[in-house]
């Protein structure tokens, strides 16, 4: 009998090893949002008179990394830039930086819910040949999500979340210069296809 207990132990041991070895097989991986990469055309809404007025077309090509500090822990940076441009001839460019801290309550790094917080930075320049202007944006939130990484390395993965946001804006036009400021709650939502090694 005891016998029979300690083969079944082993056996259990085993079999537990191995799911582990392949729960942490990936220590790393490389995303990019392909939503992102579609050139996106908004509209604002209606104003009192009726009217809409055409806002900017904007596309940003985004690339992310994550590091699995422990079986449920990993660490984020994503970067990305892209054009923008709107129907009265102003265009430019935005860039973006960001990290992120993740936790994986249920499941681990390679399969499992994510919840975490997130900073980021996005820069944004641009203007006419005689306006020119940028704006700094910071921003910091929590997040939700749920990652899969497949045995080969195929990974996606999908966040919901919401940054507060505080961003600065000034244009110049040689002579006249001119400032603005707001802040406000924004929700974010990015999914994340790519591989993990």
């Amino acid at each position: 009998m005891h016998r029979l207990l300690a083969i079944a132990f082993l056996l259990t041991s085993a079999s537990a090893l191995a799911d582990r070895a392949k729960d942490t097989q990936h220590s790393i991986s490389i995303t990019v949002d392909p939503l992102l990469a579609i050139p996106t055309h908004s509209v604002t809404p209606a104003t009192h008179d009726g009217a809409q007025v055409d806002g900017p077309t904007v596309q940003l090509f985004e690339v992310t990394g994550e590091y699995r500090v422990l079986d449920k822990v990993g660490v984020v940076a994503y970067g990305g830039w892209g054009p923008w441009s709107d129907p009265s001839g102003m265009k430019g460019s935005n860039y973006v930086v960001a990290t992120q801290g993740l936790f994986y309550p249920f499941g681990y790094f390679e399969h499992g819910m994510q919840a975490g917080l997130e900073a980021v930075y996005i820069g944004t320049t641009g203007g006419t040949a005689s306006v020119k202007g940028g704006a700094s944006t910071f921003g910091a939130g929590p997040l939700l999500g749920y990652k899969i990484a497949t045995n080969v390395g195929f990974t996606f993965e999908a966040q919901a979340g919401a940054d507060y946001l505080a961003a600065r804006a000034s244009a110049s036009d040689g002579t006249i210069s001119s400032t603005a400021s707001s802040s406000q709650w924004v929700p974010r939502l990015r999914i994340q296809l790519g591989w993990s090694f």
